[in-house]
């Protein structure tokens, strides 16, 4: 049987228990495998807990889902628009809810509508 020491109170767990059975440390923190900052996508080093930017708790990348704002089609993490309607792709993470949250937008600026863009272009 595997088994992991918890860092705080030393005792022994299932390698697959996430939080510790005598004090109830968050033990899958412990061995995230090359996490990444959910806010800013900075990636870190196996061990990390938090993002040295922003204080936030490092997840696995696999745990980040990219939609589009306004289809929710789900693309791959290098697509920056939808190719169907021109909307951004941003970053989600399912919560233990299950309910997505809303992470990191791969830009800065707040997206015009697409009708408002067409109708800009057609003005110049």
């Amino acid at each position: 049987m595997n088994q992991t020491e918890c860092p705080q109170c030393q005792s022994l767990n299932k390698t697959q228990n996430r939080f510790c059975s005598t004090c109830q440390f968050k033990l899958s923190f412990q061995i995230l495998e090359n996490p990444i900052c959910p806010r800013c996508l900075s990636a870190y080093e196996s061990g990390a807990l938090y993002c040295e930017k922003d204080g936030s708790q490092l997840i696995e990348k696999e745990e980040l889902i990219y939609r589009c704002v306004t289809c929710n089609k789900e693309y791959a993490d290098a697509v920056k628009y939808c190719p169907e309607d021109g909307s951004k792709i941003v970053a989600y993470s399912e919560t233990s809810a299950g309910n997505p949250q809303l992470l990191h937008t791969h830009s800065s600026h707040l997206e015009t509508p697409l009708g408002n863009r067409i109708l800009a272009f057609l003005l110049d």
